[in-house]
């Protein structure tokens, strides 16, 4: 039942990440067309829609849209351990992992060693 539970929680944080990243960007949109007066230059409006139809991918696949960032301080050795033996590709440090995510990379580190 915890398992369950802990399942529906995660998945809930996922909904509601990615409702923030919405929220976030009509903030933006909003601001953007006030400070023009309710007009945007072309390059405005390209920029628009591709950050529209990126939050539509994210809300098809409810992946939360999390800027790029370099793993912390506390945990960037390791994370270029990692990358460094092909156990990960060292982008998005800080976004959610899968089970599939963390199988393959299992795989990837156990393999490391039948290399050798």
């Amino acid at each position: 039942m915890e398992q369950a539970t802990s399942f529906f929680k995660f998945r809930a944080v996922k909904r509601i990440a990615c409702m923030d990243n919405f929220l976030r960007a009509l903030k933006v949109v909003q601001n953007t067309i006030l400070a023009n007066k309710g007009e945007l230059t072309m390059s405005q409006y390209t920029e628009l829609l591709s950050k529209i139809k990126e939050l539509e991918e994210a809300l098809k696949t409810k992946q939360a849209i999390v800027p790029a960032r370099k793993a912390s301080n506390m945990h960037n050795a390791a994370w270029e351990w990692l990358r460094n033996k092909g156990i990960t590709d060292g982008t998005h440090p800080q976004n959610f992992l899968t089970r599939e995510q963390f199988a393959t990379m299992l795989k990837r580190y156990h393999d490391s060693f039948n290399k050798n």
